[in-house]
C-alpha cells in the first residue's frame, strides 16, 4: 500500500548518496592508489561511479510519483539491482585488502564499506530487499576472508564482523519500520486535513451570510459561529469558545417563549435540542423567542458528521402572516390593488383569483376561476416547467423560486404568455400557495422583433460587398463573408472574438484609438473614415479604408464597422508603397 511513497523516498534520496558514493570511492581510491594494481583500481572506482550515476538519473523520475501509481514494480526492482550491484563492488574491496593491502589498510577499507553501509540504512531502508542486498555484498567478503585465515586477531575482526552485519540488518530493520511509521503518519495527517479542508469549506459557504449559523461536533462541542448568531441569540462572549458543551451555548442563548412562560422546563427543552434521534435528522421548525422574535430554526448534519444550526429571523413574516390571518379585508385590499395577477390554491385548487388575475384571463369575474385546477390554466407544453417549481417550493419551502414562463390560457381559449413564481401562504388557516403572475407578450413580442430584425439585418449584411464586422468592446462578434474574404480566413470562426486593434498595423494603432475617442465623444453619430494598415491571416497587411457606428448586438451595446480594400487605390497614388 505505500510503494509509491517508498519508491519516493528512495529516489528523492539518490542524489545525496550518489555523492555519498562519489566522496568515499574518491577517498578510497586515493588512500590504496600505489597499492593495488591501476588495471583494477580504476575500472572498479568507474564501475562504482557509473552505477551510482545511472540510478540517480534513472531512480530520479520516481521522485513525485503518484501514490494511486500500479508501475512500481519495475523501478523497486531496478532500485534493488543498482544497490545489490553497489554492493557487490564495494565487496570486491575485500579482494584487494586481502591480495594487495597492508595489514592497517584492510581495516581502512572495511571501516570505508561500513560507513557507507550504514550511512546508507536511513534512505535504502525504503526498499529493504536493496538495503540488505547491499551490506550482505558488500560487507560479507571481508568477513569471509577473515574468518577464513588462520591468525587469531583477523578470526576476531571475522567475528565482530558477524556482529556488525547481524546489527546493521536489524538497523535497516527497524529503519524501514520507523519509515513505515511516519508515512503511516503523514497519511493519516493528509485524511484529517482532507477533512478539516472540508468542513472549513462548508463553513465558508455557511458563514458569507445574513443569517445565523453555529456548528457543533460530532461530541456537541461547539466549533464555530457567525456574527449573526451573537446578535440574534443573544450569546455571552464567555460561552463563546471552541469546545464549549452544546449544553452550555443553548443555556446561554436567548430563550423560547414555551420556556420562559414556564410551559415548557428548560431540561425538557435541552433534551429535545440535545438527543441524538433529534441531532441526526435534518429539521425545521418556526419558534417564536423571547422579545416577540419568531425564528425558523434548521438543524442539519455536514458531510463529516458536523451539525449546523441556522437561524432566520421571520418576526416581520410571521406578523405580516398574522394580520392576514386576522384580517382578511386588509389582504385582499392588497391583492385586490396589485397590477399583479394573484391566484391562490390550496393543493391545485384556485381559492382566490384577484382583479389583475381577472382580466389577465378575460374572465368576467372571480367567479369564472376560482374552483379551477390552477396547472389546468396552463398549456400542456408548460407543465414539466411548473411542475418542477411546485416540488422545489415543496422540498425547499423557505428558499426563492425562479421566475417561469409559461402559458395561461384565458377564457375565450387564446393563451398569453406569462412569467412568475409562487410562495407558500396561509389561507384561511390552511396552508396554501400564492401564484404572481404577469402578462409578457409585449415583452416576448419585442423580444421577437428584435431577433427578427437582427436575422433580417444578418441575411443583408451576408450579401453586402462592402466587409461588415461587429465587435462587443474590442473583440469580434460578427463577420460577414465579404470580411472573411478581406482578411484571408477561412470561416467566420477564424475571426470571432479576434481583438480588432489586433488586426491593425502597430504603426497605425494611434489612428484607430483617435476615430474611436472621437466616436465615444459622441454616441449618435458615426466615426470619420479613416485609412489604416490592416494585418490578414497570412500576415501580410492591406490598406484599408472604413469607419464605424454604434450599434445593438443582441441587445448589447456594440459598433458596427464597415471598411473597404483601398490597396489598390494606395498603390497607384504611390507606386513604391509597400505593405509587407
Amino acid at each position: 500500500m505505500f510503494d509509491a511513497a517508498l519508491l519516493r523516498h528512495f529516489a528523492s534520496h539518490q542524489n545525496v548518496g550518489a555523492m555519498a558514493t562519489f566522496v568515499v570511492t574518491f577517498a578510497v581510491t586515493a588512500v590504496i592508489w600505489n597499492h593495488v594494481p591501476k588495471s583494477y583500481l580504476l575500472p572498479w572506482a568507474a564501475a562504482q561511479i557509473t552505477v551510482a550515476v545511472v540510478s540517480m538519473g534513472r531512480l530520479k523520475r520516481y521522485w513525485d510519483i503518484d501514490d494511486s501509481a500500479e508501475n512500481t514494480r519495475t523501478p523497486l526492482a531496478q532500485a534493488i539491482i543498482y544497490k545489490a550491484v553497489a554492493g557487490a563492488l564495494w565487496g570486491v574491496l575485500a579482494i584487494f585488502s586481502n591480495l594487495y593491502l597492508p595489514q592497517s589498510l584492510e581495516f581502512f577499507t572495511a571501516i570505508a564499506v561500513a560507513a557507507v553501509a550504514v550511512g546508507g540504512i536511513s534512505t535504502m531502508s525504503a526498499v529493504p530487499t536493496a538495503i540488505y542486498s547491499f551490506i550482505i555484498l558488500s560487507f560479507t567478503p571481508f568477513i569471509g576472508f577473515w574468518l577464513a585465515s588462520s591468525d587469531g586477531a583477523y578470526i576476531t575482526l571475522g567475528l565482530l564482523g558477524v556482529l556488525l552485519l547481524g546489527v546493521m540488518l536489524n538497523s535497516a530493520r527497524v529503519a524501514h519500520s520507523q519509515l513505515l511509521s511516519v508515512l503511516k503518519a503523514e497519511r493519516e495527517h493528509k485524511r484529517l486535513f482532507d477533512e478539516f479542508e472540508a468542513a472549513r469549506g462548508d463553513w465558508l459557504k455557511l458563514s458569507d451570510t445574513t443569517e445565523s449559523y453555529v456548528v457543533f461536533d460530532k461530541e456537541n462541542r461547539l466549533v464555530a459561529w457567525n456574527k449573526r448568531f451573537v446578535e440574534l441569540m443573544q450569546v455571552p462572549e464567555k460561552v463563546l469558545r471552541r469546545g464549549m458543551p452544546r449544553v452550555e451555548v443553548i443555556s446561554h442563548s436567548r430563550q423560547a417563549v414555551d420556556v420562559a412562560e414556564g410551559k415548557v422546563t428548560f431540561e425538557q427543552w435541552l433534551q429535545q435540542r440535545t438527543e441524538p434521534k433529534n441531532r441526526n435528522r435534518d429539521e425545521t421548525s418556526v419558534i417564536e423567542f423571547e422579545g416577540g422574535l419568531w425564528i425558523q430554526r434548521r438543524s442539519r448534519l455536514s458531510k463529516n458528521g458536523h451539525l449546523v444550526v441556522s437561524h432566520v429571523d421571520l418576526t416581520d413574516a410571521v406578523n405580516a402572516e398574522k394580520a392576514l390571518q386576522e384580517t382578511e379585508a386588509g389582504y385582499r385590499s392588497i391583492a385586490e390593488n396589485s397590477p399583479i395577477a394573484i391566484f391562490v390554491r390550496i393543493e391545485d385548487e384556485i381559492v382566490f383569483a384577484n382583479p389583475a388575475a381577472v382580466t389577465l384571463l378575460r374572465a368576467e369575474s372571480a367567479a369564472d376561476i376560482v374552483g379551477q385546477s390552477m396547472l389546468s390554466l396552463y398549456h400542456p407544453g408548460d407543465h414539466t416547467a411548473v411542475k418542477g417549481n411546485r416540488t422545489k417550493l415543496q422540498r425547499e419551502p423557505n428558499e426563492p423560486l425562479p421566475l417561469v414562463r409559461a402559458r395561461m390560457r384565458r377564457v375565450d381559449g387564446t393563451y398569453v404568455m406569462t412569467d412568475g413564481s409562487g410562495t407558500n401562504h396561509m389561507w384561511q388557516g390552511q396552508a396554501a400557495v400564492m401564484s404572481m403572475r404577469r402578462d409578457i407578450s409585449d415583452q416576448v413580442e419585442a423580444d421577437e422583433r428584435l431577433r427578427e430584425s437582427e436575422r433580417r439585418y444578418r441575411r443583408i449584411a451576408d450579401l453586402s460587398p462592402v466587409a461588415i464586422v461587429i465587435r462587443i468592446e474590442d473583440r469580434i462578434v460578427y463577420a460577414n463573408p465579404a470580411a472573411i474574404k478581406m482578411f484571408g480566413a477561412e470561416s467566420e470562426a477564424d475571426l470571432l472574438y479576434e481583438s480588432t486593434l489586433g488586426l491593425v498595423h502597430p504603426d497605425d494603432l494611434h489612428l484607430v484609438e483617435n476615430n474611436r475617442a472621437t466616436m465615444t465623444d459622441d454616441m449618435e453619430g458615426a466615426a470619420p473614415s479613416i485609412k489604416v494598415r490592416r494585418r490578414r491571416f497570412d500576415g501580410t497587411y492591406f490598406y484599408c479604408e472604413g469607419s464605424g457606428a454604434p450599434f445593438v448586438w443582441q441587445g448589447q451595446p456594440a459598433v458596427m464597422l464597415m471598411w473597404r480594400d483601398v490597396t489598390a487605390d494606395a498603390k497607384a497614388a504611390h507606386p513604391m508603397l509597400e505593405t509587407a
